[in-house]
């Protein structure tokens, strides 16, 4: 199933929904809906370090630290939680 341009709720399933940034930790939570505008996609949130070098942050976002895909949008929100907490304590 795809959406089209006049579909009243294509922006929910946006590619770039929100994302933290852990200055202190040097570390990026992304979350997005993928693939970008399909109902039939599904959350995807990453963890990421946060690097100064345009190279290296290319190479952070091909290997992120976190990985998690769900449709479930509350088992998002419950994630979400969990890898702040972890990131906020130094355990990731």
């Amino acid at each position: 199933m795809t959406t089209d341009a006049e579909h009243e709720h294509r922006w929910e399933y946006n590619e770039d929904l929100f994302q933290f940034v852990n200055y202190n930790r040097k570390k990026i939570l992304d979350l997005g809906w993928y693939p970008e505008f399909q109902p039939n996609g599904q959350y995807r949130l990453l963890l990421i370090n946060q690097s100064d070098d345009e190279e290296q942050q290319f190479a952070d976002w091909a290997n992120p630290l976190v990985i998690i895909n769900s449709r479930d949008i509350d088992e998002v929100k419950l994630k979400i939680e969990e890898v702040l907490l972890k990131v906020t304590r130094g355990e990731l």
